[in-house]
């Protein structure tokens, strides 16, 4: 299988190594095994939004990378599903996506008052 580069393998390996942990730590964080989490930094395997949601739900445990990897998984997830779409209209909606998923009105405030 062709790997190919994405910023989510990237910011994935980028937040484990600053928080100090082992691919084992951060999957069990993420409730995902460790080989699942290893192919998805090698580029074998794709995120899906089960994936996101799990990384949503310890987003508090994890430092400020976190967002960046939201929005890596859903622009992955968006690119793969809409092939023809240019890359703006792929980050626009990737970002409105994580802003709904943190709980932010589209203007990056806070919806929870």
């Amino acid at each position: 299988m062709q790997q190919k580069p994405t910023k989510l393998r990237l910011l994935l390996a980028t937040a484990r190594v600053r928080c100090n942990m082992t691919q084992r730590e951060q999957a069990k964080l993420l409730g995902v095994s460790a080989p699942f989490l290893s192919a998805i930094e090698r580029g074998a395997k794709n995120v899906n939004t089960r994936f996101v949601d799990k990384l949503v739900e310890q987003k508090d445990n994890l430092d400020e990378a976190t967002e960046n990897i939201l929005f890596s998984c859903y622009y992955d997830i968006l690119a793969r599903k809409f092939p023809f779409a240019n890359d703006a209209d792929v980050s626009a909606m990737a970002r409105i996506l994580v802003n709904i998923k943190l709980g932010r009105t589209t203007n990056g405030h806070s919806s929870k008052n």
